[in-house]
């Protein structure tokens, strides 16, 4: 097995290990940061909250609004991705979109059509297409580089978000005096 396939394997069963990069933040209990970005910004008005770059749109905020956005346009992608896959007539494989609620990890991966329905890395999705013909292996070989190209991109919008999200709980919210009339 080479280095890619190790990596596509990783990344296609899920496995990627998201912990090193942020083993030093030590975030709140809640684990799904999509979900606590959501939250967030849910019932926020315009001049609620202080940011640190006022006046210029390019605050913490502003930004994580646009990962939000990202994440969204990232998941519709691979729902189109799984659609488009599964209308394939005589396949007896598919890629299934997998939602984790409890941190938020949403990931394309190969599932086998019929009463199995097993996960399977891409070595075996290869050995299932050995009898198709080489235009066909060709489609689901730019399928499967799409998911996980997709699978990459969430998870690196994810951990953008749980930067953000630490340095906003972090950050001490500025306070600014008033005039008390009197």
């Amino acid at each position: 097995m080479t280095a890619v396939d190790d990596e596509r394997a990783a990344v296609m069963k899920g496995r990627v290990d998201e912990r090193a990069e942020c083993s030093t933040m030590q975030v709140e209990r809640v684990v799904n940061s999509v979900e606590w970005a959501r939250e967030s910004l849910k019932d926020e008005t315009c001049q609620e909250r202080a940011d640190t770059k006022a006046f210029t749109g390019k605050g913490t905020r502003q930004e994580l609004r646009q990962l939000i956005a990202e994440i969204d346009r990232l998941e519709q992608a691979m729902r189109e991705l799984a659609s488009v896959v599964r209308q394939v007539p005589g396949a007896s494989i598919y890629l299934m979109l997998h939602h984790k609620r409890s941190n938020g990890y949403t990931f394309l991966r190969w599932r086998e059509l019929g009463a199995g329905k097993r996960h399977l890395s891409w070595t075996d999705v290869q050995a299932l297409l050995q009898s198709r013909e080489a235009s066909v292996r060709a489609w689901y070989g730019q399928a499967s580089e799409q998911a996980l190209s997709l699978n990459a991109q969430h998870l690196t919008a994810r951990k953008r978000i749980r930067a953000l999200r630490y340095i906003l709980t972090r950050a001490q919210q500025p306070v600014y005096a008033r005039r008390i009339p009197g």
